[in-house]
């Protein structure tokens, strides 16, 4: 038997970015195109340079696929996660921001 919880979902009756507010919340957009997220985004890589001393050049395809090259398996999952923690913000509408993901 399916829980009650499950079945739940944050429906909203607007179709407007949770973040931004000015373009329609695709899964793109959510995750890469919007202002908000592509300054987390700017943080989260110099905070991964800092960590690392790897600079990566983001790009909408690698953000959304992620890395063909089996030597970024590590980054691939750093991705992974940054696009869960990007929409759980959005479900509970809160700016993502690289302190908060980073706990």
């Amino acid at each position: 038997m399916i829980s009650v919880e499950l079945l739940q979902w944050n429906i909203v009756e607007s179709d407007v970015c949770t973040f931004c507010n000015e373009q329609i919340e695709t899964l793109p957009h959510l995750l890469v195109e919007c202002e908000v997220v592509k300054l987390f985004w700017t943080d989260l890589k110099l905070w991964l340079y800092e960590r690392t001393d790897i600079l990566v050049d983001l790009n909408v395809r690698e953000i959304i696929i992620g890395f063909q090259d089996e030597n970024f398996i590590m980054l691939n999952a750093v991705y992974l996660l940054t696009k869960k923690f990007i929409l759980r913000c959005s479900y509970e509408n809160k700016f993502p921001n690289v302190t908060a993901f980073k706990k």
